[in-house]
């Protein structure tokens, strides 16, 4: 009698794996990233996002924060660099009441405990939460101190490979388990100077070499230019750039063009327009036209959201 093989060595149906795990991916709820990312931020992966300060890290990782919580999922904030406050939460449209912030004062003192946290937010919730979105975010990687910082007085070095060996320790640790409870899981990071470095890659992200494999999508995020108010020229809003450096959920290396003002959440269609133009997905007439390939008409950049909409109202309706 033959024996089968895929019972034997407990093989699954990746198909239907695939489409359970597509179920929990989560969207930031602006387009053009989603787009980039496949649909989103995927379940059972990491997401690592880094980049420069105030190049929008913590913007985008309340926005995750909040698109989870709209579907009716959990999200859960561990705030290191204590970055939450009322401003971004109201700015990025988070319900404070539901989300779960641990005291960092209290339980996230290292990277040890960060890890331990992890592991028993996904444990509990998955026991009566089988079918609802989990989003973790970790904000931030490099402003977590490991035991050995805390231990040492003000102005002592400590090992960065410790460091990264802890981190390595705990990512083999989780992953298994962030993939079987189809949990979100985001590392916000920084970027450090190489000292000393006069050729090639002159920045590197805290963490070793670990977090790089371990990742299943990394997003860099730069700072590109400054938006002032013509009459008082205050700076009102900054121009970013989004680069899908490593993608194993999706296409890698899309790059998105977007703009994020001061006083106001990250527009959904911001991006799209030029996103579009470059794949084209749009025609660019000259001098400020623009029309779809199928379409006749052509129309103004300020008239595309309202007619991306209709479009995808279509859409959605012949479907």
């Amino acid at each position: 009698m033959k024996k089968d093989i895929r019972s034997v060595v407990g093989s699954i149906d990746l198909s239907k794996q695939f489409q359970e795990l597509a179920k929990f991916r989560v969207p930031t709820g602006i387009y053009a990233f989603d787009r980039v990312l496949g649909g989103g931020i995927p379940a059972g992966k990491l997401t690592e996002i880094y980049g420069d300060y105030s190049s929008g890290k913590s913007r985008i990782a309340g926005h995750i924060l909040a698109q989870t919580q709209r579907l009716g999922g959990l999200a859960v904030y561990l705030d290191n660099e204590r970055a939450l406050d009322d401003g971004l939460v109201k700015l990025t449209g988070i319900n404070a009441e539901q989300l779960v912030y641990p005291d960092p004062d209290r339980m996230l003192t290292s990277i040890e405990a960060v890890f331990k946290i992890i592991q028993d937010i996904m444990a509990m919730f998955r026991e009566d939460h089988t079918e609802e979105l989990l989003t973790i975010i970790w904000d931030s990687v490099a402003a977590t101190p490991g035991i050995e910082d805390l231990d040492n007085e003000l102005g002592m070095a400590t090992g960065a490979m410790r460091r990264a060996k802890v981190i390595s320790d705990g990512l083999k640790k989780i992953m298994s388990e962030v993939y079987r409870s189809k949990t979100c899981l985001v590392f916000i990071n920084q970027i450090r100077d190489k000292i000393g470095v006069m050729y090639g890659e002159k920045v590197d992200t805290v963490g070793g070499r670990a977090l790089k494999f371990t990742a299943s999508v990394r997003a860099h995020m730069f700072l590109s230019g400054k938006l002032k108010n013509e009459k008082t020229e205050e700076q009102i809003g900054a121009k970013g750039r989004l680069v899908i450096e490593k993608c194993k959920v999706g296409k890698p290396f899309g790059v998105v063009n977007f703009e994020m003002m001061t006083d106001s959440p990250i527009d959904p269609h911001t991006g799209l327009l030029d996103y579009m133009v470059r794949h084209e997905e749009i025609v660019d007439e000259g001098r400020g036209w623009y029309k779809f390939p199928e379409g006749k008409k052509n129309f103004r950049a300020d008239k595309f959201p309202e007619l991306y909409d209709e479009r995808k109202r279509n859409e959605n309706t012949d479907s």
